[in-house]
């Protein structure tokens, strides 16, 4: 099957799978590598596109699978290049030996011309030359075993030249697990290169060292601002060694597009590099292709937005179906990368082009089952209610959401800030005769329409997704204030910063660490309980008070609406509309006397997005005992009358009249009174009556009254 062949599309199953890895003899597979050295953050602290004669930009790349890595970095003189890789507990002093592996790199040489000389932003760093006659290498790092350390280091294959050696770690290859979604670190934008290259180190040694769960890091596209400056792509690559301890999945954006240094830098796995993949189908001058991994059970699908007209999106959709279809059944969450974020909030929002992948792009997404869609490109952060062809799919979804269940067809469209503080683009006023007009939501009418969170305070962030079977955790994290290692607030390109966007002398920026937002993205419908209390486990039979029973509703996304049916066992007492996460109702005064077996039953008014119907997992006894009855007895002219009295009853029935324990007579009550002849002999007597109950009221004694007969 051609990976432009259109076929047919199947829905992600609700079914989560975790793939396995399979280790094969040779470094064909690996694992999830996870650094272990701290990182080393530039502080503004110049780097270099100059080799001193060994290997320089090393960057440790994502493979196909969990278990796979792609080491690529450059060298200065056209030789043979190798890596070599040991377990780092096999090493004698941190010194490679014989039980290390040798894996050979591919080499070419560099086509692109180094613009460090030239481009405005470098060209006057003192003694600033180009990069000339430099190779680059890429070797594939495979078959690596789960949690394990590793040593490796890169250069010529005759050991003349080697780099410093880093160290990694791998994790289990199944399970859960963190990855970090970086924005445009575009390296050279407010014109100061190192400055940019410092907040970008920073960002990287802020992540990973207090997300130390994190196992990949994502890109967003625009690793640099000039497409071939080698400076900018050495202040992106060494500034610091996070990118050679951690994979890194890199993804081209609108800055990094117009030359071949992109792919001197970055070899992806699962490369399809067709003109259809490249800016007008120019494979020669810039750099494209689409490609795609699986890891640890999520299928990332990265894609050049970059190429877009004549056919590239269509050309696009295809290759995403068709991977999804291969590939899909194995995965528990797909998820797409891309560099221009289609529903912007900042710069870009009325884009033409983007406009154009609005309408190309989100009928597809949808219909293919894509969960999550990761963007750059506008400098700001947004995170998309759920979006089903290109609409938003659950009208009841509130802004800034905790949880989210996107339901068949809707898809989360997140765009991420800047990772190193270089460029920030300003919200936006949504624009409807752009199509794209105000969330009606949002009363202040300043947030789009297909955005749940809109967010720009001018300071460095990064996304944090935690990976589970049952759901995704999404957070965007702040990593610097208004100015730490933030350059274009210091250098004045932005004139305000923090969470209210003040002036800068008086910005009220917040906490290093804190989240600008976060929520839960559901893989199914999330379950609802049903709980079942009485305001008394038991009634009297005709009461004027009878138990109140409240069924509570918890769990499922917001607050629950819908109809309790209770029940008493097969017969149906009654439907109650849920208010605030309960449904009450007051059982029948005349509800049997005897234990009844009452249950609740939930029915959702909104089964596609809210949650689940439930019902009570075990009946709740109700007991309804006879009416009380109240009886007294008189006696006057040789008649005895009885009296039965019981609230809201009109009294029949049979009462016995004794004196002590003797019988004297048995009368019929009939509306409550009976008055019957009753000849006493002379003397003292002591009576009471004793009314014997009915089906409905229980049986009473009358106080005893002392009679004397003359």
């Amino acid at each position: 099957m051609s990976l432009l062949s259109g076929a047919t599309t199947r829905r992600r199953t609700t079914t989560l799978r975790v793939c396995g890895a399979v280790l094969g003899a040779a470094l064909i597979a690996g694992a999830s590598m996870v650094g272990t050295n701290a990182a080393t953050a530039a502080t503004n602290t110049p780097t270099t596109n100059i080799s001193t004669g060994g290997p320089i930009h090393i960057l440790l790349g994502v493979g196909a699978t969990e278990s796979q890595r792609i080491a690529s970095w450059y060298f200065p003189t056209n030789v043979a290049q190798s890596l070599e890789i040991q377990k780092t507990a096999s090493m004698t002093d941190g010194v490679f030996t014989d039980a290390k592996q040798t894996v050979a790199a591919s080499e070419a040489a560099n086509t692109a011309a180094d613009s460090s000389a030239t481009d405005s932003n470098t060209k006057s760093i003192p003694g600033i030359a180009a990069e000339s006659g430099y190779i680059n290498a890429h070797a594939t790092i495979s078959a690596l075993e789960p949690n394990t350390s590793y040593t490796y280091h890169v250069g010529a294959a005759d050991g003349s030249a080697w780099s410093a050696s880093y160290t990694f770690t791998t994790k289990s290859f199944s399970g859960d697990f963190d990855f970090l979604f970086f924005g445009d670190p575009q390296i050279g934008s407010s014109g100061f290169t190192d400055d940019d290259g410092a907040g970008w180190a920073d960002t990287l040694k802020y992540a990973t060292s207090t997300e130390p769960d994190a196992e990949l890091l994502v890109s967003g596209g625009d690793q640099v601002e000039h497409a071939n400056n080698e400076y900018e792509w050495g202040a992106f690559a060494d500034s610091s060694d996070v990118l050679k301890r951690y994979p890194w999945a890199s993804t081209i954006g609108n800055h990094d597009v117009g030359g071949k240094a992109y792919e001197q830098h970055n070899q992806v796995p699962n490369s399809l590099k067709v003109p259809d993949f490249y800016p007008g189908g120019n494979t020669t001058a810039n750099s494209g292709g689409d490609y795609w991994y699986m890891y640890k059970g999520v299928l990332f699908i990265d894609i050049n937005s970059n190429a877009y007209a004549a056919g590239s999106d269509a050309a696009h959709v295809n290759y995403v179906r068709d991977v999804i279809n291969r590939y899909g059944d194995d995965a528990k969450w797909t998820t797409l990368v891309y560099h221009h974020s289609i529903y912007s909030p900042a710069d870009h929002a009325n884009d033409r082009d983007n406009q154009q992948r609005r309408f190309d792009f989100t009928r597809s997404f949808s219909d293919m089952g894509v969960d999550l869609v990761l963007q750059g490109h506008d400098h700001s952060y947004s995170r998309s209610y759920a979006i089903k062809n290109g609409k938003k799919a659950n009208v009841n979804e509130q802004p800034a959401a905790p949880e989210v269940f996107s339901g068949p067809g809707g898809v989360i469209y997140m765009t991420a800030n800047s990772a190193s503080g270089s460029k920030y683009y300003d919200l936006t006023t949504p624009d409807a005769t752009q199509g794209y007009g105000a969330d009606p939501l949002d009363p202040k009418g300043e947030r789009h329409f297909a955005n749940s969170v809109e967010n720009q305070e001018h300071v460095r962030t990064f996304v944090k997704v935690s990976v589970t079977d049952d759901k995704l955790t999404v957070q965007d994290i702040r990593a610097s204030d208004c100015t730490t290692l933030n350059s274009a607030v210091q250098h004045g390109k932005v004139d305000s910063c923090g969470v209210t966007l003040q002036p800068t002398a008086t910005a009220d920026p917040a906490a290093i660490g804190s989240t600008v937002d976060k929520f839960n993205l559901h893989a199914t419908l999330p379950t609802t309980t049903t709980t079942l209390t009485a305001s008394a486990a038991e009634q009297t039979y005709g009461t004027a008070k009878p138990a109140t029973v409240t069924a509570t509703i918890a769990g499922g996304i917001g607050t629950q609406q819908g109809t309790v049916t209770f029940k008493d066992g097969s017969k149906v007492l009654g439907t109650a509309p849920v208010k605030d996460g309960a449904a009450s109702m007051t059982l029948p005064k005349t509800l049997a006397i005897g234990k009844h077996a009452v249950t609740a039953s939930f029915v959702n008014a909104d089964p596609v997005y809210s949650g689940t119907n439930s019902k009570t997992a075990k009946a709740m006894t109700v007991t309804v005992e006879k009416a009380p009855s109240r009886t007294a007895i008189k006696y006057s002219g040789g008649k005895a009358t009885v009296q039965v009295k019981a609230t809201g009853f009109s009294v029949d029935g049979t009462a016995r009249i004794y004196q002590g324990s003797k019988r004297l007579a048995t009368v019929t009550v009939e509306n409550g009174v009976v008055t019957s002849k009753l000849p006493l002999k002379k003397g003292t007597h002591n009576l009471h009556a004793v009314f014997a109950g009915t089906s409905e009221l229980s049986t009473s004694t009358s106080p005893t009254i002392k009679v004397v007969i003359k």
